[in-house]
């Protein structure tokens, strides 16, 4: 459960830094 929690919130970082450099 820890480990899907925490890939999870990595791939949130991820998707929002994706994100912020289409933006920019």
């Amino acid at each position: 459960y820890k480990l899907k929690h925490l890939t999870a919130k990595r791939l949130e970082v991820i998707v929002e830094h994706c994100a912020d450099k289409i933006i920019h």
